[in-house]
């Protein structure tokens, strides 16, 4: 229960609006780069830039590369977008 005069534990405010269509989907306004003969696309969320698939782009699931480690997404725009890598190393 706790001790008398205490205050207990507040949850922040979730009014703050996110700014992109949803937390775990890629959509078509995340877009950075599209390569038409690529099977990849260019995406930047608000951990930076990363690279998906044609198929997770407004599917309304979820997309696993966006939700991927930091070292992964870096290697993954490495390898498919390199003039994004210079985003990371700031």
């Amino acid at each position: 229960m706790g001790k008398k005069g205490k205050r207990q534990y507040k949850a922040p405010s979730k009014d703050k609006e996110y700014p992109y269509p949803s937390r775990y989907g890629s959509h078509e306004s995340m877009v950075v780069e599209n390569n038409e003969g690529d099977a990849w696309i260019a995406c930047r969320d608000e951990k930076g830039p990363y690279v998906t698939s044609r198929t997770h782009l407004d599917s309304g699931l979820m997309d696993p590369y966006r939700l991927t480690t930091a070292k992964f997404r870096r290697g993954m725009v490495k390898k498919h977008y390199p003039d994004l890598i210079e985003e990371y190393d700031v």
